[in-house]
């Protein structure tokens, strides 16, 4: 007879195997335990049950800086109790922001390093303290560039893309709805009336400052109401509306053109769906465009309005940028300190404002304000340090859909600065960095 142990040997020889599917269904649980745990974490967290961690905190201490660095309410700082409306947010918010710095959640040591942009195009306005023709406004002002901009990237590490734009287009079409009040309201205050036009100005100083903010809204808008869906969608195409009412009845050229140019550009790559291994082609093309026709603006401009049957002088502009390269030419390497010439008693500003019809803020020309402010030194490090944040925010970005949309920000941003010097403009480089910026807590991204 045949020994009968192979009859045996089935079984035996099946259960190693069914230990193993034991085995690897218990590890499976483990790892939905695990899951599950940092899930229930990560709802805690977004809850406010780790406070300094909250995103709540965040998005209150965005909503406060955007409203503080708008210029909002600047209009009516001269009364009663006005200036608290300007500085208060942005007291709220830097006391915000140091909970957050303050607690567990804080920059890995091997991200210092993206903070190199930033660093860069700050470096300039901060060293021309030891040159400056007015050191204390300079030491200020370089405080405010620095701080928002270290804003901004805190910001930007605890709250995803769409909150930061659903946040900020919120609080600016707020603004916009408050200035539209005020105008029908308080036509006084709410209607700019200078020597060269009447238009609407709301709760802000100046047409242009109210133009700019509702372009700044149009794309955010524009982007909402794309990506968006259900009852939301009908939210931002009435903010699409409302920015551009604003923008034509603040009769600001520059604001309308930035608008669309951003938008423009924003919906061409949409369809084109470019990808991160553009981000060196698009950050070279970028600066240099803005190079160019910043140095192109003050020669053809006066033609193409000569053309148009439009004010060849570009509303003054082009009075302004002779008196400016004058006494830039005066100091060509340094120039005369970041927040020196503008608004400063008895300084360059006053000197060119003695030759004008009207006081300007500004050169009304990104480029020329920083020759005539930083000299060649300032524009080196300033287009190196631009290179740098283009660079590194679309080679981060993850989401294909994003990358039209910032690139169409930076070309709104750089199309304002080509008439009205707004890159270092306290809600334009904010936003900036709050848009462009991508760094992630090692806690993961909050929503």
């Amino acid at each position: 007879m045949k020994p009968q142990s192979h009859k045996s040997a089935g079984p035996l020889t099946s259960f190693p195997r069914s230990t193993r599917s034991y085995e690897t269904s218990a590890v499976d649980q483990q790892e939905q335990t695990a899951k599950a745990s940092t899930y229930r974490a990560r709802l805690q967290t977004e809850s406010g049950e780790r406070k300094p961690g909250s995103p709540i905190v965040v998005q209150l201490s965005l909503a406060s800086v955007l409203v503080g660095s708008t210029g909002a309410f600047q209009v009516f700082a001269q009364t009663g109790g006005g200036a608290t409306l300007v500085y208060a947010p942005l007291a709220v918010a830097c006391w915000l922001i140091i909970i957050q710095l303050l607690s567990p959640v804080h920059f890995p040591k091997e991200r210092w390093a993206e903070l190199l942009p930033l660093l860069i195009l700050c470096l300039a306005p901060t060293l021309s303290v030891l040159w400056s023709s007015y050191q204390q406004k300079t030491v200020n002002d370089a405080i405010t560039l620095v701080v928002f901009g270290l804003l901004g990237i805190t910001i930007s590490k605890y709250l995803n893309f769409e909150t930061r734009l659903r946040t900020a287009a919120l609080v600016i079409g707020g603004l916009l709805v408050i200035s539209v009040l005020v105008v029908a309201l308080f036509p006084t205050y709410g209607i700019d009336n200078d020597t060269r036009s009447i238009a609407w100005r709301g709760i802000f100083l100046n047409k242009n400052s109210l133009g700019r903010v509702a372009a700044i809204e149009l794309l955010l808008a524009a982007y909402l109401f794309v990506k968006g869906s259900g009852f939301l969608r009908i939210v931002w195409l009435l903010s699409i509306l409302l920015s551009v009412a604003v923008i034509l009845n603040s009769d600001s050229q520059t604001a309308l053109v930035a608008a669309l140019a951003g938008l423009a550009v924003a919906f061409i790559l949409e369809r084109r769906r470019s990808r991160r291994n553009l981000a060196s082609r698009f950050a070279t093309i970028l600066v240099a465009s803005y190079l160019v026709l910043s140095n192109l603006i003050p020669l053809a401009g006066p033609i193409v309005a000569g053309y148009l049957s439009r004010d060849t002088t570009l509303t003054g502009r082009t009075f302004l940028w002779s008196f400016a390269n004058q006494f830039a030419d005066q100091k060509p390497i340094f120039g005369w300190g970041f927040g020196a010439v503008w608004q400063t008693p008895g300084g360059v500003g006053d000197a060119i404002s003695q030759q004008l019809t009207f006081v300007p803020g500004s050169a009304h020309n990104g480029l020329i304000d920083l020759r005539l402010q930083l000299g060649l030194f300032g524009i080196c490090l300033f287009a190196s340090g631009l290179w740098m944040l283009i660079y590194r925010t679309l080679k981060s970005t993850n989401a294909t859909t994003q990358y039209p949309w910032k690139i169409g920000y930076v070309v709104l941003l750089l199309t304002m600065d080509l008439a009205e010097s707004t890159f270092f403009f306290g809600l334009t480089w904010f936003l900036a960095w709050v848009f462009l910026s991508d760094y992630r807590s090692k806690h993961g991204e909050f929503h």
